[in-house]
Formats: C-alpha cells, sequence, structure tokens
C-alpha cells in the first residue's frame, strides 16, 4: 500500500500495464494556484493567460495528458468518457474525499513532523 498522485498510477497501470488499483476513499482533495505578482509588467497577459487555462475546456483538456481532475464542474462535459472515471473528480471517486486544510498544517507541521521522526527512530 503506498499513496501516491493519481496521475502517476493511472499511467502505470494503463500505459505500464502494472497491476495496481486505486483506493479513492478517502482521498485529499487539494488545490493549486495561479498568482499575478502586484506590478507584474506583463498583467493584461498573465490575466488572460488565466482566463484561457482556467476555462471549462482548457481544464477538461489537461486530462488527456494526466488523469488529474479538472476543477470546475462545467468541465466534465469536455472531457473524454473513457478517462472521466478514472479521474479523483468523477462523482463515484469523488465521495469521500477529504479537504487539505492549509491552516492546520501552516500551524502543525513542524511539531507533527517532529513527532511522526521520533516515532521512526524507535
Amino acid at each position: 500500500m503506498v499513496t501516491a498522485y493519481n496521475g502517476r498510477l493511472f499511467n502505470a497501470m494503463y500505459v505500464e500495464n502494472k497491476p495496481f488499483e486505486i483506493m479513492w476513499g478517502p482521498q485529499v482533495f487539494d488545490l493549486d494556484t495561479y498568482v499575478v505578482v502586484k506590478g507584474a509588467p506583463n498583467k493584461d497577459a498573465a490575466l488572460e493567460f488565466l482566463k484561457f487555462c482556467t476555462s471549462a475546456e482548457a481544464l477538461a483538456d489537461t486530462t488527456n495528458y494526466i488523469s488529474y481532475g479538472p476543477l470546475r464542474k462545467s468541465s466534465s462535459q469536455f472531457v473524454n468518457p473513457a478517462i472521466l472515471p478514472h479521474l479523483p473528480t468523477a462523482p463515484e471517486n469523488f465521495k469521500t474525499a477529504l479537504t487539505y486544510n492549509f491552516d492546520f498544517w501552516a500551524d502543525n507541521m513542524d511539531e507533527l513532523n517532529e513527532r511522526f521522526n521520533a516515532w521512526l527512530a524507535k
């Protein structure tokens, strides 16, 4: 048993024919973000890029390259139906997802890492 990014497991399972199985529940739902720095010299171009790459179609298109679920529900209509059941955001896979708690980890990561490393050292 391991924890791994589902996109890497999907590739191992369906491209390399490895005998793996993904257990979706409970998965940890995490997000990435984009930032345009205040005073950026190409702010308008950056905003146009963000508009494009966060569109329903562009988010759906990424699933053709890696099986990470698009953030927008409106993207589902554009996802290849053969890929849809393999995404973490597919309704059946997402029903027990836990949201990553950034505040908790910001407040507790150092202490928990120390405790975990002490446990490993026993």
